[in-house]
């Protein structure tokens, strides 16, 4: 549907209803694709983005988390959600930790 608020639009790729494209109509790349890997909303999120057109290392994965975590490293913080399915090896190289409790605009 179009928006006028982000100049773009969103629209379903296929049946799966949380994979779709965004397409902005202002940006230097055309579109972005989004797809949503898995969830348990009460926990975990697990979602995958790319721009059209590029090299698949500017593909990002994000795991989300509603709750603080302390994990000392990936790999058991992730055996606990059951998701290690999701990311493979060479996927795993390409995933950073990052602590986003200090977000200005957080409310």
């Amino acid at each position: 549907k179009n928006s006028p608020h982000v100049n773009g639009t969103i629209k379903p790729e296929n049946k799966n209803p949380g994979e779709f494209m965004i397409k902005l109509t202002n940006a230097p790349w055309s579109r972005i694709w989004y797809r949503v890997m898995y969830t348990d909303y009460e926990k975990i999120a697990v979602e995958y983005t790319c721009v059209d057109g590029t090299l698949c290392y500017m593909a990002t994965i994000s795991v989300l988390h509603r709750f603080p975590v302390r994990w000392p490293s990936l790999e058991p913080g992730l055996e606990q959600f059951n998701i290690t399915s999701l990311l493979t090896p060479s996927l795993k190289l390409y995933i950073n930790m990052l602590d986003h409790t200090e977000c200005e605009n957080e409310q």
